[in-house]
């Protein structure tokens, strides 16, 4: 028994969706953002991660996300360095644990 209709047909849309779904695949690995860089700024680490730069700063000084103070060229003013390595763990792990013991401020602590 024998099916009448050729070996080719439909093999178009079965090729367009395979180009559609490799597509897919490399729009997903270009927005891993693979680090090139030994370390990044907050403001990088913020774009590559879609979090606001003030947002990781603040990470970092919870140590939420791991990284240190290096000269920013700015003379004396040190700023935050987050290495490749860091990033990729962000990336497949998320954020530290807060272990932080953040002192209120004094607005916050009036209030109560």
């Amino acid at each position: 028994m024998t099916s009448n209709t050729p070996p080719t047909e439909g093999l178009a849309d079965r090729l367009k969706q395979f180009q559609a779904t490799l597509d897919a695949i490399e729009r997903g690995l270009a927005r891993l953002g693979r680090p090139e860089k030994e370390a990044f700024t907050p403001a990088e680490f913020a774009e590559v991660t879609s979090l606001s730069t003030y947002t990781v700063q603040d990470h970092c000084r919870r140590g939420r996300i791991r990284a240190t103070k290096a000269l920013s060229g700015r003379g004396a003013v040190r700023g935050w360095r987050i290495s490749a390595a860091e990033l990729r763990r962000y990336q497949l792990e998320g954020l530290l644990p807060d272990h932080s013991s953040v002192v209120p401020s004094a607005a916050e602590a009036a209030r109560g």
